[in-house]
């Protein structure tokens, strides 16, 4: 190897990776001397290989230990992606291998494979676009990082959850919305790949450790030294790290703040808090269960992070939630690209949003009435929960509801998607401001904007759960 920079020194290697910054792989690789014909032809489809292989010019490593092996650096290339508003976020998570379930239940976190190869990594985070050539994709930024002291705690929490399922022999029960920053997501060509798990004969999903995209739409922010968030309307709920001292967990601290709340209306919690009695918030129950949690911010940094969602559900006397639960819009000439799997090692395929969005964790706050609530104030704190859809639930009713969706859509029928009647978790109908809220279809010309739905008698059972 005759390469520009010290393999046994961390920041060199960072400073080589900075040239690349604001450039492409191809007009890099060809400066460099690589032959057109490997440019053109080896590897294409995967910028990680590329870069590694022909810009640092490494070996393969499959093994558990980092890239540059001298230096202690493991290198990720991870994309970006440029939204409506010009704001540029995560495309993706950001996987750091395949679980080995045989293996990993006899480590234990401070001396884990994971750890090991992770403890520095080279962030290189380029711009993904449609149809342009991998080989033309522009770096955007490259950066030296270990996991933040605030943060580790959370990230051992999450590898343990996950452990512990594979030491229960419930490795096929092990969910991306079980844990908060590190998720063990699916990693597969196709829903039938299993792999065996050493407590139990029956066989798991391949899965990898990843730090969930929104995780890493906040880091992609806090290393191009921008501003930590687009609005400074953030704050975290953990305010010191003392706070994990004592084995406490985040969920355990998020819970342990609404404990003193549970049974009383909204007026005496107000009361309590020290809140304003007449509130003229756009979302009262909201207000409330962020001012519990000590934050006076409308986003709770460590929820959006994690890419937990805090839902406010508000029940009948009859215990039946007032409304089904929606998500955003999909648009029709969109969706039909997606996948539900996505292979590893994959740079071009578009994984479903609403796998995303179900696959995210929920925190409910869930307020009831005694009787009939005329006033947010009469409503009663009932009780809190984090929450994420069942493995089962999320096969067996959104992913078939999800392919439903896109075989109406291609052959015609976008006009008659999914009722609540065809299936009990989840539905499709419209979300829209009017009749005349509408958008393309593939085949139906114009037709109102729509969205998916969980049915209330759904959530009804997960909160009594």
């Amino acid at each position: 190897m005759n390469v520009a920079f010290d393999q046994t020194d961390p920041k060199s290697i960072e400073s080589y990776a900075k040239k690349l910054e604001g450039k492409s792989l191809r007009g890099t690789l060809l400066n460099k001397g690589v032959p057109v014909s490997v440019v053109n032809d080896r590897d294409r489809g995967n910028f990680g290989s590329l870069l590694e292989r022909h810009y640092f010019e490494l070996p393969v490593n499959n093994e558990s230990v980092p890239d540059f092996t001298r230096a202690g650096v493991e290198l990720k290339a991870t994309p970006v992606k440029r939204l409506k508003n010009g704001n540029l976020v995560s495309k993706e998570r950001l996987v750091f291998g395949m679980i080995d379930f045989m293996k990993i239940h006899k480590e234990e976190f401070e001396t884990s494979a994971f750890l090991s190869k992770n403890a520095l990594v080279l962030l290189v985070f380029y711009l993904h676009e449609q149809k342009v050539n991998v080989l033309d994709y522009i770096v955007q930024l490259a950066r030296l990082w270990g996991i933040p002291e605030t943060d580790l705690p959370i990230i051992k929490n999450d590898w343990e959850k996950i452990v512990t399922k594979v030491r229960k022999g419930k490795a096929h029960e092990i969910m991306s919305g079980d844990t908060l920053y590190l998720e063990a997501c699916t990693k597969a060509a196709n829903n039938k790949a299993r792999r065996p798990q050493p407590f139990s004969d029956e066989t798991a999903k391949p899965r990898a450790l990843a730090l969930k995209a929104r995780y890493m739409s906040e880091l992609f922010r806090q290393l191009s030294e921008k501003k930590k968030w687009e609005s400074p309307d953030v704050e975290p709920i953990v305010k010191s790290i003392r706070e994990y001292s004592s084995g406490k967990t985040f969920e355990n601290i998020v819970i342990e703040r609404f404990r003193p709340f549970l049974g009383l209306p909204v007026s005496e919690i107000r009361k309590k808090l020290g809140l304003a009695l007449e509130s003229k918030q756009k979302d009262e129950f909201a207000w409330v269960a962020r001012a519990i949690l000590g934050v006076k911010t409308k986003h709770i940094e460590e929820f959006e992070k994690a890419g937990v969602v805090m839902k406010t559900i508000q029940l009948k006397k009859s215990g039946m939630p007032k409304e089904d639960m929606s998500f955003p819009i999909f648009r029709y000439n969109e969706i039909i690209n997606e996948k539900w799997d996505i292979a590893e090692n994959n740079d071009t395929e578009i994984e479903a949003e609403l796998k995303q969005h179900l696959e995210q964790r929920f925190f409910f706050v869930v307020f009831r009435c005694e009787d009939v609530c005329k006033k947010p104030e009469e409503r009663i704190l009932e009780k809190v929960m984090f929450w994420n859809m069942p493995e089962q639930d999320l096969e067996d009713h959104a992913r078939k509801v999800w392919e439903e969706t896109i075989k109406r859509i291609n052959t015609g029928k976008a006009h008659q998607l999914t009722k609540k009647s065809e299936d009990p978790v989840v539905h499709v109908r419209p979300h829209a401001k009017n009749g005349a809220d509408t958008i393309p279809t593939p085949k139906n010309g114009m037709l109102v904007k729509k969205c998916f739905w969980l049915d209330k008698k759904y959530i009804q059972k997960q909160v009594r759960s």
